[in-house]
Parts: C-alpha cells; sequence; structure tokens
C-alpha cells in the first residue's frame, strides 16, 4: 500500500511540479525513498543531496549498534544484514529492522545513489565514511546559523544549571548523562530539552533515583531555547553515536555558552 501511495500519489505530485518548472535543480535532504526520484531522474535534473547523518549507507541513520551500545559502520554496499543481526531497531514506535534494512537495499539496488550530481555534508568525518565506500562525488559545507537566529542570540546571566538538547535516546548518549548526573551533587540543575522514544526510561530513571534536580521541558522551537543556551553554565553534548558538526555546538557558542562533550566523531 505504501509503494502505491508513493507511485500514484507522490510520484505524480512530483511530476506535475517538474513539468511547471523546467530550470530547476533539485536539492534533497537525505535518502528520499527511489520511487521518488524516479521522475527527477527522468527528465536530467541535476540533484544535490545533503546528508546529515549516517542514512545513505546505514538503514538506521545514526551508526548505532543497539545490542552492543557501540558505533557501527558495517552496513556497507548492498549489504544491510548488520542492522539485522545487530537489531538496530529495538522500539515499536519505529519500523522493523527489516523494514529498514530492505528500503536502504532497494535504494541501493537502483543505483540511485550514483545518479546524484553531489552530496553535501556538514562535516569531514561523515565526508570521509562516505568516501570510504566509493561515493567520491562528497563535498564538506559546515552547518551555519542564520542571521535571524544571530540577532536573537543573548548573553545571559549565568543561573547555574547544566543544560542538555536534542532526542532522548541512548545513542545519543543520554544515559550515560543519567548516570553521571546521578553521581554528581544533588545540587546541581540539569535542564533537558527534547523528546524521544526513550524519554519515559529517563523519566522513571530520575524517579527511582530521586534526582530531583533534573526538570525535563520537552520541545521547544528555536526562539525558545535561545534564553536556556544564553543563562546556563554550559550545554553537554554526550553522543555515543556517529555524530556531524551539528546545530547545537553552534547554536551554544553564539549564546557564549561553553560545550562539554563525549567522544563522539563529529
Amino acid at each position: 500500500c505504501i509503494l502505491k501511495y508513493l507511485q500514484s500519489d507522490i510520484k505524480k505530485a512530483i511530476s506535475d511540479i517538474l513539468d511547471k518548472n523546467q530550470n530547476i535543480v533539485k536539492n534533497a535532504d537525505n535518502l528520499s525513498n527511489c520511487v521518488i526520484f524516479k521522475p527527477i531522474f527522468d527528465r536530467k535534473i541535476p540533484v544535490v543531496m545533503t546528508l546529515h547523518d549516517t542514512g545513505l549507507l546505514c538503514p538506521v541513520a545514526h551508526g548505532w549498534n543497539n545490542k552492543k551500545n557501540t558505533v557501527c559502520l558495517k552496513c556497507k554496499g548492498l549489504n544491510t544484514l548488520p542492522c539485522l543481526i545487530n537489531n538496530c531497531v529495538r522500539t515499536k514506535k519505529h519500523l522493523s529492522c527489516l523494514n529498514m534494512a530492505i528500503w536502504s537495499f532497494i535504494n541501493k539496488l537502483t543505483g540511485y545513489n550514483n545518479k546524484i550530481n553531489r552530496f553535501i555534508t556538514p562535516s569531514k568525518a561523515l565526508a570521509d565514511y562516505i568516501k570510504s565506500n566509493n561515493i567520491s562525488k562528497v563535498d564538506v559545507i559546515p552547518n551555519f546559523l542564520t542571521d535571524n537566529f544571530l540577532n536573537k542570540a543573548q548573553f545571559g546571566t549565568n543561573q547555574g544549571y547544566f543544560l542538555y538538547v536534542g532526542t532522548l535516546a541512548d545513542y545519543k548518549g543520554v544515559d550515560i548523562l543519567m548516570k553521571a548526573i546521578k553521581e554528581l551533587p544533588k545540587e546541581i540543575p540539569f535542564k533537558i530539552i527534547g523528546s524521544g522514544f526513550e524519554e519515559q526510561k529517563y523519566k522513571n530513571f530520575v524517579k527511582e533515583n530521586h534526582l530531583d534536580n533534573v526538570e525535563f521541558i520537552g520541545n521547544l522551537n528555536r526562539e525558545e531555547i535561545i534564553k536556556y543556551y544564553a543563562n546556563c553554565i554550559s550545554a553537554i553534548v554526550p553522543s555515543n553515536c556517529f555524530e556531524t558538526f551539528g546545530m547545537i555546538n553552534l547554536e551554544a557558542f553564539v549564546s557564549f555558552c561553553q560545550n562539554l562533550k563525549h567522544h563522539a566523531i563529529i
């Protein structure tokens, strides 16, 4: 049903747009389904694809082995078996490992990667990983902030708390952060901004260990987050997975906020 929907609705919609706009260059944000690309390639329209993660090669996009809780970059070429063997998706809220591995395999099998004119990555580490898989058309363009964000960045006052902003999941290192907080004096406050499929697990951990110094704030927009950057001691980036040069680093820096990082690859 999904494939039929993509072919009949999305494919037709894209075709109609392309027919009305002949002189365009398509910028694709990460790897989309191969069916979506077909009408673009049929018209020989140049495509530039921006890669924010390892999704071009890794079925689950973040290069993380859920079975061993470690970085994994074993899915290469047409081989997506490591994703199945290592059970890289372990939550019911996500597609199954089988579905992800199959879709990734189909996208690779069709050879659409070879038809992309250029790939853009925000970091050299990600570019090197992509190039190591015989994909040479890769350029590095670092992430940047808009004038709108820069104009609103604030120099606040140190209100004595540490800040985490991002997805709430083990591959982002939130489990390590929670364990560290447990060992620290309870007088040190931590504010957690974001959400994720393992969010409840962390909330249970905080409750069970009586960590009243941890506050889960939830999702906020960029403008709302600015004040939290400005008033914190430091922003913490505890990632375990293969990270690119994320926006959080930039946002914290322009807010005159220090960054504490784990051994994430950037």
